[in-house]
């Protein structure tokens, strides 16, 4: 009686361990699920925020199309270059250079362009590249 005592035991206990074990696994997908449910961005807000980066993007091409450009010429008498802080190449006699009217840096044309289409702002300063900001007045 004894050994069949004992075989009984052990399946109920092996059972209850296969059991438990399910159980565990059933409750970390639930989990899992759960969390991935949450994680989920509603439609109607990607879609908002898509349209947003969007409309920027179209923003900043158009303010990049319609910057001046002008033959770069250096100040007489100043013996350091002047360099792009976007290529970090010196802005030499002629080149085609733009610079932002909100704050008027300089750069070169193509550089400045490439960077308003993606960015918007001076690479500098950080003010707004838009066509007819407001220029800067240099106070001596």
């Amino acid at each position: 009686m004894s050994d069949l005592f004992i075989l009984v035991v052990q399946v109920i206990l092996g059972v209850s361990i296969v059991a438990a074990f399910i159980w565990e696994i059933f409750k970390c997908a639930r989990e899992a699920g759960e969390e991935h449910e949450r994680a989920q961005v509603p439609q109607g807000v990607a879609l908002a925020a898509l349209e947003d980066s969007r409309a920027a993007a179209a923003a900043h091409q158009r303010s990049a199309e319609v910057l001046p450009y002008f033959p770069y010429a250096q100040e007489q008498g100043r013996e350091s270059e002047t360099l792009c802080a976007i290529c970090v190449d010196p802005l030499r006699q002629g080149q085609h250079c733009s610079e932002v009217p909100a704050c008027r840096h300089a750069f070169h044309r193509d550089c400045l362009d490439v960077w308003a289409r993606t960015k918007g702002t001076c690479p500098l300063c950080r003010a707004k590249i838009a066509h007819g900001t407001e220029v800067a007045v240099d106070v001596v």
